[in-house]
């Protein structure tokens, strides 16, 4: 198979994309203006904190709460652990008992590795089943007088599914002995803000999959002093998340993600063409596929799709060689040649599951005809399919 001579086109975006020029230049602003440590008590030190301020007071505008409940954090991996830890504590103080974990193999590794170490401690944890597009109902859940903490995503990184957060909502909202954490990670800045995440105990976002530098995220806490910090310092952000902040990272996030709600109208509809491209593409060949992402409640820029009579471990090595990235799943689970545990659990068999891949765009491209792209990736897979049937 050759190689051709064009630059390198990511579908990969639901793993991260790149930083943003708005969000780097304001990054190397504040990290010239405002070096010094925001704790310190003197003038560059209120003023490095004012910045860090201003920037929460400008995301809780965005999304309708308050400043005092927005933490910075390094990720999504260390605010799910934190809003996980941070309420189970307070059910445990509460109610003087493990709470129940309730939660679904749909969830980002960065929840449900914690979740089964928990288990370990001796926590119940129950994992709800889901369906073909990796979709829970936390409807079919029964609770009781029990104490609870639900973990339930609002987007899926790999099929793109919206889960109905309503429905967590409905159960967790009035429910004194339930909590509910959201990962909020795949939907911000790609679909419309769910005023349902406001009713949850807790949700995540990180930077890097809207255009912030790596390296940090946000955790919002409905009720901070109900949550209890992982570990302990200085006393900074309230000692929720104590340690040095970083107004650069604050500030740079925050314009990455404004940015990126402003533009999430033009993103949908463009991924939504895109979307169209590939799929009219890959009907014109002669191989089968089902497509594993639904046809609604879905995010616009996520595909998610299986290859009949193909050789899984085939297809992401001879895309690579075209210069074209994707992946089969999350980022955070990569490094085996292994069967999505997402699709598994979705009912797709392992076969097809391993001849899987995640194609997820980002907003622009502006060294590409996408187009044309997405026509070499049905091409390459059609190359694929000949070889295995020859």
């Amino acid at each position: 198979m050759r190689q051709n001579s064009s630059p390198r086109i990511s579908f990969d975006a639901n793993a991260g994309v790149p930083a943003t020029t708005r969000a780097l230049e304001k990054f190397v602003e504040i990290a010239s203006k405002f070096a010094a440590n925001p704790a310190s008590n003197n003038q560059e030190g209120r003023a490095a904190q004012a910045v860090i301020e201003k920037s929460k007071l400008q995301i809780a505008e965005a999304f309708g709460c308050a400043p005092n409940e927005l933490f910075f954090t390094s990720g999504a991996t260390e605010a799910n652990n934190l809003a996980i830890h941070g309420l189970i504590s307070d059910l445990e103080q509460q109610f003087g008992k493990k709470p129940i974990l309730v939660s679904s193999k749909a969830e980002h590794p960065s929840c449900l590795a914690y979740l089964r170490v928990l288990q370990q401690r001796g926590y119940k944890l129950e994992l709800l089943a889901l369906d073909p597009h990796a979709r829970f109902d936390i409807n079919n859940y029964a609770f009781n007088d029990d104490c609870y903490l639900i973990v339930g995503q609002w987007a899926n990184n790999e099929t793109g599914a919206i889960q109905d957060i309503a429905a967590c909502a409905a159960i967790a909202g009035d429910a004194d002995n339930i909590r509910w954490h959201c990962d909020a990670v795949q939907g911000i800045g790609k679909t419309l803000f769910d005023n349902d995440l406001l009713v949850a105990d807790s949700f995540s976002i990180s930077g890097h999959k809207f255009g912030a530098p790596k390296g940090c995220g946000l955790l919002r806490l409905k009720n901070p002093s109900a949550c209890s910090p992982l570990f302990f310092g200085g006393g900074q952000q309230d000692s929720v998340r104590p340690g040095t902040e970083s107004p650069a990272l604050a500030a740079s996030l925050t314009v990455a993600l404004l940015d990126a709600i402003a533009a999430q109208d033009d993103f949908q509809k463009s991924c939504l063409l895109r979307k169209k491209v590939l799929l009219d593409a890959l009907k014109r060949h002669e191989f089968s596929f089902v497509v594993n992402s639904p046809g609604e409640n879905c995010l616009a820029n996520t595909l998610s799709i299986s290859f009949s009579d193909i050789d899984g471990r085939m297809i992401l090595p001879a895309l690579d060689i075209e210069k074209i990235s994707l992946s089969a799943g999350s980022a955070c689970a990569s490094g085996a040649a292994l069967a999505s545990s997402v699709l598994l659990a979705s009912n797709v068999s392992e076969k097809m599951a391993q001849a899987s891949i995640r194609v997820s765009f980002m907003e622009s491209y502006p060294d590409h005809d996408v187009e044309h792209e997405l026509l070499r990736l049905a091409n390459t897979i059609s190359r694929l399919y000949k070889v295995a049937n020859h």
